[in-house]
């Protein structure tokens, strides 16, 4: 086969059979984390959360005008197409660095090449991190598409040798998308740097366009940035789904450099737990231990006959897992998958040495390993298939669903459930038009300064009661986002006081709701508690409110099926606010009613 048509074929080889894959576990539906309300960003063109995902905003939205099935569904559709073509530049990738020779006297070539490669690609798409990724609208695929662009435009650059400046400009393209999607694309920029040191010193002497080159390639990689310019241009339409609104050129930067999130790191140090949790746990568990042998004995090879790739390589994975063990964050272990990227690359790299070690002395039995390792490469499909296939999953949808239609009009429901349950909820009133009259405030978020532009739109009634406790909490929050010297103790009680200032408001006016988790929450400890449904209602007395009994579409799994600890807790909830309102029942001389609702109970627990 020729070259270029090997290419090719590899490239879709590599992209389409994770794509399948992906198209038949894709999420139908808003699962955990963010995925709600990043899909209510893209469908309304809104502002997410710090650094505000423009591009990935952008892009979700084009997807989210396709005709076809929910648009939680059309908005996933991107991390999966990112995720495959990921797969297949890793896949290019590793040819480029296999069809030069590395310390041997010819390249190898054709098919001894090519199944390596394909290896690698397939070992990093069917990885379980990856592959959770590519199925739900979430930014981390993105990430990884735009991390193996990086790649592949320094492993072409690297085969030119004196010419590699020429191929720098789409390195710094792929190095400014990945800032422009998050902020972590900045682990790149010492491997660009490096590169481009080494490549500087190697140009062709008297070629005269190593300046002109490089302002080129420091343009290309400033352009994407340009795309963070549509978070204040948004603000000025006041769009319907923000998380800020960054109008002024400080609230542009706080937003755009997450500084609300920056006191975390380095807080505990360096957590050597963390190192050992992703060496000794994550890594072996994503895609076997074959990964694992195979990017170790990629990353030597790299390193003893290409050193210039494999010191790049090396710094982007360290840079990463340093940044890792820095910031304890609870779902972490999605920001390792730019460094998986670059393990599929070192996985390519030592399939490949492996293949042309063997066809030195058997040429067949060469290729018959490259074929084993492709088989290898798809042992994670049957691992990982059921804890990634997302397909059927309705839990939360049902779950938000069930517990909305259940409260009164104009209610106000008070959570700090962001995953579970404030933004599945954004979601679903957004996007699916489900009880929009119904005000949902996250404790997490009370303390953002855009708290009074979304009372605003929402609940003007609440924000001019509570007007005080709002302005004297956002003037510590903006304190803390300037990095400025304040009173810790202060901005806590300002924090408990709009808290409290806000629930109390809302019972003395409205219906008023929590959720389970919120019994335990200092605001609400003087008040009772009424099991209405899903959620828990806080009356402003102690006066028997009877309601119809709930019909549930209900969690639609079993507590057998439950995958995780949150799917449990989801279904747990079903059970427990039902037995919490027979027990309600039969304090006020409601047996038989008591006894169906504790039969329901029962049920969803077996």
């Amino acid at each position: 086969m020729r070259p270029n048509r090997l290419r090719l074929a590899g490239f879709l080889a590599a992209a389409l059979a994770p794509l399948g894959v992906y198209l038949v576990t894709l999420a139908r539906h808003v699962t955990f984390i963010d995925s709600g309300e990043l899909a209510a960003v893209a469908a309304r063109l809104g502002i997410a959360h710090p650094p505000g995902y423009p591009l990935f905003t952008i892009l979700g939205h084009l997807l989210s005008l396709i005709p076809v099935g929910p648009v939680c569904l059309r908005v996933g559709l991107l991390s999966a197409l990112a995720s495959a073509l990921a797969c297949g530049l890793i896949f290019l990738t590793g040819l480029t660095l296999l069809q030069r020779p590395m310390g041997a006297p010819e390249a190898a070539s054709g098919l001894r090449s090519a199944l390596p490669a394909l290896a690698g690609a397939w070992l990093f798409g069917f990885a379980r991190t990856p592959w959770s990724q590519a199925v739900v609208v979430e930014v981390y695929a993105l990430q990884a598409l735009f991390t193996a662009g990086l790649w592949l435009a320094l492993a072409s650059a690297w085969r030119r040798g004196p010419g590699a400046l020429s191929l720098l400009p789409w390195a710094a393209f792929a190095c400014g998308l990945a800032l422009a999607n998050h902020l972590t694309g900045a682990f790149l920029l010492p491997a660009l740097l490096f590169f481009t040191v080494a490549a500087w010193r190697d140009r062709r002497h008297g070629a005269g366009a190593g300046p002109t080159r490089i302002g080129r390639a420091i343009l290309a990689g400033i352009l994407p940035l340009l795309l963070y310019a549509y978070l204040p241009l948004r603000a000025r339409g006041r769009p319907e789904v923000f998380w800020d609104l960054p109008l002024t050129w400080e609230r542009f930067w706080v937003h755009v450099t997450a500084r609300q999130y920056q006191g975390a790191l380095g807080s505990q140090g360096l957590r050597w737990g963390e190192a050992e949790r992703f060496f000794a746990g994550q890594l072996p568990e994503e895609a076997t231990w074959l990964f694992v042998a195979l990017a170790a004995t990629g990353l030597v090879a790299l390193l003893a006959r290409a050193r210039r790739i494999g010191v790049a390589l090396l710094m982007t994975f360290v840079l990463h897992v340093l940044y890792n063990m820095a910031y304890p964050f609870h779902d972490i272990s999605l920001f390792y998958i730019p460094a998986l990227a670059v393990c599929g690359i070192w996985a390519a790299a030592g399939a490949g040495w492996l293949v042309e070690a063997l066809g030195r002395r058997l040429p067949r039995a060469a290729l018959a390993l490259g074929a084993l390792l492709c088989l290898g490469a798809l042992l994670p499909l049957g691992a990982h298939w059921r804890e990634n296939d997302q397909s059927g999953f309705r839990l939360l949808r049902h779950f938000i669903h069930d517990a909305l239609r259940t409260v009164e009009p104009g209610a106000v429901v008070f959570s700090g459930l962001w995953d579970m349950f404030s933004a599945p909820a954004l979601y679903s009133q957004e996007v699916e038009g489900l009880r929009p009259d119904v005000l949902v405030l996250d404790i997490g978020q009370i303390a953002a300064p855009s708290l009074a532009a979304r009372l605003a739109a929402r609940a003007p009634d609440l924000l001019a009661a509570c007007r005080p406790q709002v302005d004297s909490l956002a003037a510590f929050a903006r304190m803390a986002e300037r990095g400025e010297a304040y009173d810790r103790t202060r901005g806590r009680r300002a924090h408990a006081r709009l808290q409290q200032a806000l629930l109390d408001r809302a019972v003395g006016t409205r219906p008023t709701y929590v959720t389970s988790e919120m019994h335990r929450h200092p605001a609400v400890k003087r008040y009772r508690f009424v099991a209405e449904g899903l959620l828990v209602r806080v009356p402003p007395d102690d006066a028997y409110r009877p309601v119809a009994r709930p019909l549930f579409e209900g969690p639609g799994i079993t507590r057998a099926q439950a995958r995780d600890e949150r799917e449990r807790f989801v279904q747990f909830e079903y059970g427990r606010m039902l037995m919490e309102r027979a027990r309600y029942e039969e304090r006020h001389g409601f047996v038989e009613e008591a006894e169906a609702l504790a039969r329901m109970a029962e049920e969803l627990w077996r």
